[in-house]
Protein backbone atom coordinates (compact mmCIF):
# COMPACT_ATOMS: atom_id res chain seq x y z
CA UNK A 1 0.00 0.00 0.00
CA UNK A 2 1.59 3.02 -1.21
CA UNK A 3 2.51 5.80 1.68
CA UNK A 4 0.46 9.06 1.73
CA UNK A 5 1.98 10.43 4.70
CA UNK A 6 3.14 14.16 4.71
CA UNK A 7 6.79 12.61 3.89
CA UNK A 8 5.39 11.99 0.45
CA UNK A 9 4.62 15.32 -0.23
CA UNK A 10 6.83 17.29 -2.16
CA UNK A 11 8.57 19.75 -0.65
CA UNK A 12 6.47 22.91 0.00
CA UNK A 13 7.43 25.72 -2.39
CA UNK A 14 9.12 23.55 -5.32
CA UNK A 15 7.35 21.64 -8.31
CA UNK A 16 4.79 19.10 -7.01
CA UNK A 17 6.42 16.59 -10.13
CA UNK A 18 9.39 14.65 -8.26
CA UNK A 19 11.49 14.77 -11.65
CA UNK A 20 11.43 18.35 -11.66
CA UNK A 21 12.80 18.32 -8.25
CA UNK A 22 15.55 16.04 -9.11
CA UNK A 23 16.27 17.98 -12.24
CA UNK A 24 16.68 21.15 -10.03
CA UNK A 25 18.57 19.69 -7.82
CA UNK A 26 21.04 18.04 -10.30
CA UNK A 27 21.69 21.98 -11.46
CA UNK A 28 22.51 22.97 -7.88
CA UNK A 29 24.69 20.10 -7.71
CA UNK A 30 26.47 21.56 -11.35
CA UNK A 31 26.61 24.62 -9.60
CA UNK A 32 23.62 26.34 -11.78
CA UNK A 33 22.85 30.03 -10.29
CA UNK A 34 19.63 29.61 -12.04
CA UNK A 35 18.44 26.87 -9.81
CA UNK A 36 19.83 28.79 -6.96
CA UNK A 37 17.84 31.84 -7.72
CA UNK A 38 14.60 29.67 -8.73
CA UNK A 39 15.17 27.82 -4.83
CA UNK A 40 15.38 30.76 -3.48
CA UNK A 41 12.02 32.24 -5.05
CA UNK A 42 9.90 29.72 -4.12
CA UNK A 43 11.57 29.01 -0.42
CA UNK A 44 12.69 32.55 0.94
CA UNK A 45 9.64 34.27 1.49
CA UNK A 46 8.82 31.37 4.01
CA UNK A 47 12.05 31.40 5.52
CA UNK A 48 12.23 34.79 6.08
CA UNK A 49 8.92 35.02 7.36
CA UNK A 50 9.40 32.28 10.27
CA UNK A 51 12.48 33.32 11.06
CA UNK A 52 10.68 36.80 11.24
CA UNK A 53 8.03 35.51 13.82
CA UNK A 54 10.61 33.48 15.45
CA UNK A 55 12.86 36.61 16.09
CA UNK A 56 11.03 39.16 16.08
CA UNK A 57 13.08 41.35 14.39
CA UNK A 58 13.66 41.88 10.23
CA UNK A 59 17.36 42.85 10.45
CA UNK A 60 17.87 39.37 11.97
CA UNK A 61 15.40 37.57 9.91
CA UNK A 62 16.89 38.74 6.90
CA UNK A 63 20.50 37.85 8.01
CA UNK A 64 19.04 34.02 8.83
CA UNK A 65 17.55 33.97 5.55
CA UNK A 66 20.88 34.77 3.83
CA UNK A 67 22.19 32.42 5.94
CA UNK A 68 20.55 29.62 4.63
CA UNK A 69 20.77 30.03 1.36
CA UNK A 70 24.49 30.42 1.53
CA UNK A 71 24.73 27.29 3.28
CA UNK A 72 22.48 25.61 0.82
CA UNK A 73 24.70 26.79 -2.27
CA UNK A 74 28.19 26.02 -0.38
CA UNK A 75 26.57 22.70 -0.01
CA UNK A 76 24.83 22.05 -3.18
CA UNK A 77 27.40 19.73 -4.69
CA UNK A 78 26.21 16.73 -1.62
CA UNK A 79 22.59 17.31 -2.95
CA UNK A 80 21.15 13.75 -3.68
CA UNK A 81 18.96 13.57 -6.72
CA UNK A 82 17.23 10.45 -5.85
CA UNK A 83 16.07 11.87 -3.00
CA UNK A 84 15.46 15.65 -3.21
CA UNK A 85 15.48 17.24 -0.23
CA UNK A 86 15.96 20.77 -0.77
CA UNK A 87 13.43 22.12 1.53
CA UNK A 88 14.67 19.86 4.49
CA UNK A 89 18.06 21.06 3.84
CA UNK A 90 16.36 25.08 4.42
CA UNK A 91 15.31 24.01 7.28
CA UNK A 92 18.54 22.59 8.37
CA UNK A 93 20.08 25.28 8.16
CA UNK A 94 17.29 28.20 9.52
CA UNK A 95 16.96 25.66 13.07
CA UNK A 96 21.23 25.80 12.88
CA UNK A 97 21.28 29.75 12.44
CA UNK A 98 18.05 30.27 14.98
CA UNK A 99 20.45 28.09 17.55
CA UNK A 100 23.55 30.01 16.80
CA UNK A 101 21.51 32.92 17.68
CA UNK A 102 19.91 31.38 20.62
CA UNK A 103 23.85 30.87 21.88
CA UNK A 104 24.96 33.95 21.22
CA UNK A 105 22.21 35.45 23.11
CA UNK A 106 22.60 33.25 26.18
CA UNK A 107 24.25 34.73 28.84
CA UNK A 108 27.44 34.00 30.28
Amino acid sequence: MPRTGPEQRPPRGLPADTSTVAGLVADLRQGSVDALARVYDELAPGVYGLARRLTDDSATAETLTAHVFTHLWQEAGTLDTRHPDVAERVREHLRTGLLALRQDATPA
